[in-house]
């Protein structure tokens, strides 16, 4: 009998393999593809030869051209930064401002790399990122592709779908520049390559409820595919563990304090982590801040909120901070994982506002740690926050504050129900037992048994036999 050929596992992703939750979540996928015996290949695109890379996994860089010098030259590389839908920590090029004909050759760039990339690794399976324009190009060749969903992609539809209307309305007034026509070429080829990609998926992988109706109200010829993948989190950096809050306080660098140092004469800590885009909604935790600090303050406690991560809202939101004037809040800069498990090791509370927020990996990062989110009723959100389906029609006193016993759950865009929420959890240690959200967290967001009982099954289901 024939041996049978090891499955090949090609992972897509048209960004960057960092700075985002997508790239973090196909790296720890990766990882346990590796670990249970796969050839895993991942193609990234990126402006760097200079990133972290998993043990095991054979990268395909698709090259891009960086923005800060010393900008690296790479050869092949595409004249601009890898096209983002939102503001990213590493790019600040978007899909909506370079023209239709930029559109084509940056899809033409990542087609010339698969197809001769695909050819030699022959993969049994494509696992692609996004409903979008790498999506769209890796089902134009002879294998079966799954499709992720992330949530950004869905807005980028809806963007142009909304795009394209304006536009109609202007050229049914008499517009007809040549400007106009070619944004209408874009935003029309844009959604072309979208419902592309959703209808030659094999299948459609999303990772919220929400997210499900919304494809499904977007996509309805290929509602029959979609299935409910949760995104989980590498448990071997994610994890509950004692922490000296004084050594890794000591190793960041506070933006406001004249020697940079942190203080550490704190009653309680409040955390946010992520990149800086307008959806993460980091202004309403300096607006929160401000408010639970003055209200800490009239008895007698004093709070610490670091807030770390980076972004092209960096200079706003900082001046948003010396504009309120708040007390004890401090800009860390961009950290790596660990201190990342560090943090929310330390933290009394996690606070992540984000409007419509697709799923946030932080969350579950966070309650792998023991930490008590803080997230909003919009997106995925509630999904990890309140699984079990809580009733949350009760109110806490008189804000609008729904605890969970896995977090707190508030409205989007309100700052003072985030600072209530907070201060909710402050006051109310023992409402949260931490074991038990550690262990919920594990028992749902381990990304290994996701791929054992989950992901593994379905790429051996629709896998290419030589």
């Amino acid at each position: 009998m024939a041996k049978q050929k090891k499955m090949v596992i090609a992972i897509v992703s048209g960004h960057q393999p960092e700075g985002a939750g997508s790239g973090v979540l196909i790296s720890a996928q990766a990882k346990t593809y590796v670990a249970l015996g796969y050839e895993v290949h991942m193609f990234v695109a990126y402006h760097t030869t200079n990133f972290k890379r998993i043990p095991g996994v054979i990268y395909h860089l698709v090259p891009f051209t960086g923005e800060i010098e010393p900008i690296e030259r790479i050869p092949g590389a595409f004249p601009t930064n890898v096209m983002m839908f939102t503001s990213h920590t590493r790019s600040t090029a978007n899909f909506w401002d370079i023209s239709y004909t930029t559109a084509k050759d940056y899809s033409e760039h990542f087609r010339k790399f698969y197809e001769k990339d695909f050819a030699e690794i022959n993969p049994s399976i494509i696992h692609s990122q996004h409903c979008w324009l790498t999506t769209a190009i890796t089902t134009d060749f002879d294998y079966p592709v799954i499709c992720t969903i992330h949530g950004t992609d869905l807005m980028g539809y809806e963007r142009s779908a909304k795009e394209l209307q304006a536009i109609n309305e202007k050229l049914a007034n008499g517009d007809n520049s040549e400007k106009l026509l070619e944004e209408k070429a874009k935003y029309e080829y844009y959604m072309n390559m979208a419902e592309k990609a959703a209808r030659n998926s094999k299948e459609i992988w999303v990772i919220s409820h929400q997210q499900e109706a919304k494809f499904k109200e977007l996509f309805p010829f290929a509602s029959d595919k979609v299935r409910l993948v949760r995104n989980g989190c590498d448990t071997s950096i994610y994890y509950n563990e004692p922490t000296d809050a004084t050594a890794i306080l000591e190793n960041l660098e506070s933006n406001v304090t004249p020697d940079k140092k942190i203080p550490m004469d704190y009653y309680k800590l409040a955390i946010f982590v992520g990149k800086f885009a307008d959806f993460k909604r980091v202004d309403l935790v300096l607006d929160a801040a401000k408010i639970y600090e003055e209200e800490m303050a009239k008895k007698g406690l004093k709070v610490l909120t670091i807030i770390a991560g980076a972004g092209a809202l960096d200079a706003e939101l900082k001046a948003h901070q010396a504009e309120i004037g708040t007390k004890n809040v401090h800009f860390v800069g961009r950290v790596d994982a660990n201190t990342v498990r560090a943090l929310n090791n330390i933290a009394d509370v996690f606070l992540a506002p984000s409007d419509n927020e697709p799923d946030g990996l932080v969350y579950k990062e966070c309650m792998l740690c023991g930490n008590v989110a803080v997230g909003t009723l919009g997106g995925g959100v509630p999904d990890t926050i309140n699984p079990e389906n809580i009733d949350l029609t009760s109110v806490v006193e008189t804000s609008e504050v729904y605890p969970t016993p896995y977090g707190v759950l508030v409205p989007m865009g309100d700052a003072k129900s985030l600072a209530a929420a907070a201060m909710y959890v402050f006051e109310n240690p023992d409402k949260f037992d931490r074991t038990k959200i550690i262990e919920y967290a594990k028992a749902n967001y381990d990304q290994m048994n996701i791929s054992k009982e989950i992901i593994i099954p379905t790429f051996e289901k629709y896998a290419k036999e030589d």
